[in-house]
């Protein structure tokens, strides 16, 4: 939908709906070859082995052994909830624009999101599952381990469940300026703000989700408990670009305009906030973490701080030795893996790790073979002042055996932008 304002060509209001469904994609399905009888997966647990699962080099872990024998503990299955929906999304969006001149343009962005039923992963089988829900009676209170038992079927340990459990909600409102060929000398200036909200109850459909290994939702059965912001939840970004096609040499003929003309550089600043972390407890948990429960409260942001080690590069972002109330365990089970859970425990993505920049920058030489082709020489330079960004160092973020969180410079996370990338070619324009 499209909409001239005043009738003069100058202010537009755009707007869109629609719904947008997904496939239930292979490895949902596929996983379930993974069951017996031609397939076993085992799950193995501390009281399994006799209260400890050792270390060990021998191909068959804890089962390995020269002499006796041990009973295989109780396989695992890979299960799709039969009563699955499609999953689906909402998306609408909506741009007011206005031509301020001929060159000035200026705008406001709205767009947004639903997700409704979307693929989740759960284990909805843990032990003490049974003694929880279904009243399972134990000869004390909470229940020893030996005592815990499960909840939907006894033949079998973890059931790694794909269900429709997942739900999410973006929104975000983007500003925008366009300068085009200011002042007739080929600049041309683009500026973006965008602030966003992304928010759900799982952010992938795999295990690892920011769940600090647990097998997805917390609670199988409450997945409203997970709500929180996305992994991918970037509130902050800004983006500043141009173009400048070199003008002086226009009016140049000979080898002059020849070499001369036909420049073009194309900067590119790229400034953006941190992204989220999730803090868990695994104190008195037995398969699954719950997300920490703090008593006082601390920065969702932190800041560095060199790290008293002295080591090159690192800063000490995050301190939670103290504030915290690692004390909860279910009354019945015995361990912190359900609830009711604490009115205080954090919700996911609750703190937010350091933001980055970076400038890249284009050069380009367009020079004109005849009328219908052309030969554009292409440098192009990636994090062009080599900048290095401070990122958040996750290998622990359970507060059970860690209390710092570190930042790094010049140790980037997989897939980063982060040491300067020079790249050359050859185009062919026809």
């Amino acid at each position: 939908m499209a909409y001239d304002l005043f009738g003069n060509g100058k202010t537009a209001l755009r707007g869109g709906w629609g719904i947008s469904y997904e496939r239930n994609f292979g490895n949902v399905t596929f996983n379930v070859i993974q069951n017996p009888p031609a397939y076993t997966v085992i799950s193995i647990l501390p009281t399994d082995v006799g209260g400890t699962i050792p270390i060990t080099t021998d191909n068959a872990g804890p089962l390995g052994g020269s002499t006796g024998s041990k009973p295989i503990p109780k396989a695992s299955l890979r299960n799709v909830n039969p009563d699955i929906e499609t999953a689906y999304a909402h998306l609408w969006s909506a741009v007011f624009e206005h031509q301020v001149t001929r060159n000035f343009l200026m705008a406001i962005d709205y767009n947004g999101s639903k997700g409704v039923d979307l693929y989740s992963i759960e284990n909805p089988n843990r032990p003490g599952s049974g003694n929880v829900y279904l009243g399972d009676p134990c000869p004390t209170t909470p229940c020893a381990n030996a005592n815990l038992t499960r909840l939907q079927n006894f033949q079998y340990s973890n059931i790694n469940r794909r269900g429709d459990n997942g739900f999410s909600h973006y929104n975000a409102v983007d500003f925008r300026v366009e300068l085009t060929n200011l002042g007739n000398t080929g600049l041309s200036l683009h500026s973006s703000y965008t602030y966003a909200h992304a928010i759900d109850n799982i952010s992938s459909t795999f295990s690892e989700s920011s769940n600090n290994a647990n097998l997805g939702l917390l609670d199988p059965f409450n997945p409203k408990i997970d709500k929180g912001n996305s992994d991918f939840d970037l509130r902050h970004r800004f983006v500043f670009s141009g173009t400048w096609d070199v003008p002086f040499a226009r009016n140049m003929t000979g080898a002059a305009k020849g070499f001369l003309d036909g420049w073009t550089a194309a900067p590119i600043v790229t400034i953006r906030g941190g992204f989220p972390f999730t803090l868990f407890d695994c104190t008195n948990a037995l398969t699954t973490c719950m997300r920490a429960v703090q008593t006082s409260p601390h920065s969702k942001t932190g800041s560095a701080v060199p790290d008293p080690s002295g080591a090159a590069n690192t800063f000490d972002y995050f301190n939670f030795s103290s504030g915290f109330d690692s004390s909860y365990i279910n009354p019945i089970a015995g361990i912190s893996d359900f609830g009711p859970f604490p009115k205080n425990m954090l919700t996911r993505g609750y703190f937010y790790g350091p933001g980055a920049y970076t400038i890249d920058l284009g050069i380009y030489k367009t020079t004109k073979i005849n009328e219908r082709l052309s030969l554009q020489i292409r440098g192009e330079f990636f994090n062009l002042l080599n900048h290095s960004n401070m990122w958040l160092t996750l290998s622990d973020n359970d507060i059970s055996s860690t209390t710092t969180v570190h930042a790094q410079k010049g140790v980037p996370p997989i897939n980063a932008n982060e040491r300067r990338n020079v790249q050359l070619a050859l185009k062919l324009i026809f």
